[in-house]
């Protein structure tokens, strides 16, 4: 006998926070989420990454990978400009904004062809900086909370997390994380990250040999498509001072 009743309510960007902020009722996961998030502390305020990163700096760390992933010769703001919703504001947002450098460029960028454009940082540190970005009118706002548990009040066009905390979240919240940003945008929106490479199963091995990794994107793009998205997981080449793999995520439903 079949059961009837209401279909499944769709998941949203905010069941995937849950199921985060849920894990965190278990001690030994919440020790482990403060001990990291002390040591991202620790790193940040030790000058260990660069958090003044350029517009210029993303245009050539994800620029290949995006002409490939939507088969044209295309610029970041312009793929962002051209997949909005017509006559929109465009929405950004940075996770790990580090100074918002890159993301106040970006604003500024589209804002130069004539389209609004709301910019938001996201992040944990470098607070003054966020702030003085948004005084003088370089970003629209900062939200100071770790990226896991964020969900932003709208749809957004295009998320940009380079070394954020799709990076630094534990290994059991990594996808959980991912999926919370892939929901959050707006349909035909972007999620363009940039990663270290570390396995996003919690139950596989910590080894990250290339052949390991490889198997570990393919089951992550399908797990995407059957969602409604396309994905695609990149190598990056060349620039040691970025990270080692490009996740390119479109909502297509």
């Amino acid at each position: 006998m079949v059961k009837s009743g209401k279909p499944a309510k769709p998941k949203g960007p905010a069941f995937f926070a849950g199921r985060v902020r849920a894990s965190l009722a278990d001690k030994s996961v919440r020790d482990k989420y403060a001990e990291e998030l002390r040591r991202n502390t620790v790193t940040a305020r030790q000058g260990f990454w660069n958090f003044r990163r350029s517009l210029r700096k993303y245009s050539i760390f994800f620029g290949v990978s995006l002409c490939d992933f939507l088969g044209r010769n295309v610029s970041i703001v312009d793929a962002i400009v051209s997949l909005r919703p017509k006559g929109q504001t465009v929405r950004l947002l940075e996770d790990g904004a580090g100074a918002a450098v890159a993301l106040s460029e970006l604003k500024k960028e589209i804002e130069a062809r004539g389209v609004k454009c709301e910019a938001t940082a996201l992040g944990i540190h470098h607070k003054e900086l966020l702030a003085d970005a948004v005084a003088k009118g370089r970003i629209n706002q900062f939200v100071v909370k770790p990226g896991e548990l964020f969900v932003p009040k709208k749809p957004v066009d295009a998320i940009i997390s380079v070394l954020g905390s799709i990076d630094y979240a534990l290994r059991e919240h990594r996808k959980d994380t991912l999926l919370k940003f892939a929901y959050s945008l707006r349909r035909n929106g972007l999620l363009l990250a940039g990663f270290t490479g570390y396995p996003f199963n919690p139950r596989e091995s910590s080894e990250r040999s290339e052949e390991k990794m490889q198997v570990q994107f393919r089951h992550l793009e399908k797990s995407f498509v059957k969602r409604g998205f396309r994905a695609r997981v990149y190598r990056s080449e060349g620039d040691l001072t970025m990270p080692d793999w490009i996740l390119i995520v479109q909502r297509v439903k």
